[in-house]
């Protein structure tokens, strides 16, 4: 995930930190440019979900 410097209230990291739980996973980043991967696919659209009401 990145995200540019103009839009500052959505932080990469923060947004990797509350989606990777759902997909058994791990990763890291800083608010600019994050990135993660996970065990667990199976229920994708929950997970776009997710991060639409994060945004």
């Amino acid at each position: 995930m990145a995200v540019g410097k103009a839009v500052e209230s959505v932080q990469a990291n923060m947004m990797i930190k509350k989606v990777l739980p759902y997909i058994d996973g791990r990763g890291g980043g800083n608010q600019h440019f994050a990135q993660g991967g996970g065990n667990k696919g199976e229920d994708v659209e929950s997970l776009f979900e997710l991060v639409k009401e994060l945004l």
